[in-house]
């Protein structure tokens, strides 16, 4: 799933759409910058069960990382005030 703008009917509550960009990065290639939304949900749980030893050390600080659910669902369910996370 490729990193859209959300639409506001689709925005969870207090999603904050002044931190959506679009980045021109180094070597021209453009990148979407958005608030983490409920629906990533999968995109990540794929993310981090085709991460490898490294990459999850370096983002979780434990070379073993269990997501389970609920855990994945708090990564994704944002109060975007004490708890916030782009994509």
């Amino acid at each position: 799933m490729p990193l859209t703008t959300i639409s506001p009917r689709e925005a969870p509550p207090g999603y904050p759409f002044e931190f959506e960009r679009t980045l021109t990065l180094r070597d021209g290639i453009f990148a979407r910058v958005r608030p983490v939304v409920p629906a990533d949900a999968e995109v990540l749980a794929r993310a981090i069960a085709e991460a490898d030893e490294e990459t999850l050390y370096m983002r979780f600080f434990t070379p073993v990382v269990r997501y389970d659910e609920a855990r994945l669902r708090y990564l994704v369910e944002l109060d975007y005030r004490h708890r916030f996370a782009i994509a």
